[in-house]
């Protein structure tokens, strides 16, 4: 008698385990396109700051000249030698860098600072971008994918503003992000609007910057505390962004 209450309990329990396996084969899967987040939500999720001398300047180049973003880590592995190198070698860039070259500036640590908004890179905008690079000083963690996702949307911004944008953004690191956004996070979005990203691992691996450089068709470098000011001169020069 034992025996067959033991099988009869067997029996019930396979038959309900069968039903709620065709019930939740029914039960429609949320799809990934469901769960994409477009760059404007992504954007709206970050904590982002504007700094002092950031103004828009809404005074483009029309002509065929680069649009371009330099997205600059300054965590604290960046502390010391490691920034000061990198100061120097922005300072001596920027001398090279055309007039008809659309720029800005974007930093990141733990929070993403807009340290100066695209414009032609006149006198005026040089002298800024000089002042927000000496402005610049290290600490805190790495959200570099964060710093992307504000890039990208600085330049859509551009694009729908000027038909004649040729975007592109550069970003220099010296490790691995380790705050906000993830790589899986901004893969899709930054496929699909295609924008080259161009990338610099400064005393680093490239290895997740050379992925995500080659996704759009652009190329990743490295660079140490030697060569940094070549490599940015170098870089410029590759471009389209030299003053000729």
């Amino acid at each position: 008698m034992r025996k067959k209450t033991i099988i009869r309990v067997l029996i019930l329990t396979i038959g309900i385990i069968g039903c709620i396996f065709i019930i939740v084969s029914f039960i429609p899967r949320r799809s990934k396109m469901s769960s994409k987040k477009t760059l404007e939500e992504l954007y709206q999720e970050i904590p982002v700051r504007r700094l002092e001398n950031s103004v828009d300047n809404k005074l483009m180049k029309e002509e065929d000249g680069v649009t371009a973003i330099l997205a600059i880590d300054i965590s604290k592995s960046m502390e010391g030698e490691s920034l000061l190198k990198l100061k120097e070698g922005l300072y001596e860039v920027s001398s090279l860098i055309s007039e008809d070259t659309n720029l800005g500036l974007v930093t990141f640590s733990d929070a993403v600072n807009i340290a100066l908004p695209i414009a032609p890179f006149e006198i005026n905008q040089k002298a800024m971008f000089l002042n927000a690079v000496d402005s610049m000083s290290a600490g805190g963690s790495t959200a570099m994918f964060d710093a992307i996702v504000v890039s990208l949307h600085m330049l859509v911004e551009q694009q729908a503003n000027h038909s004649n944008v040729k975007p592109i953004m550069i970003v220099l690191t010296d490790g691995e992000s380790n705050r906000g956004y993830a790589y899986e996070d901004i893969e899709e979005i930054t496929k699909e609007l295609g924008i080259p990203i161009y990338t610099i691992g400064y005393q680093t691996d490239i290895t997740v910057l050379s992925k995500l450089s080659k996704m759009n068709g652009a190329f990743s470098i490295n660079a140490d505390l030697d060569n940094i000011t070549d490599k940015l001169k170098l870089l410029v020069q590759q471009l389209g962004m030299k003053r000729k």
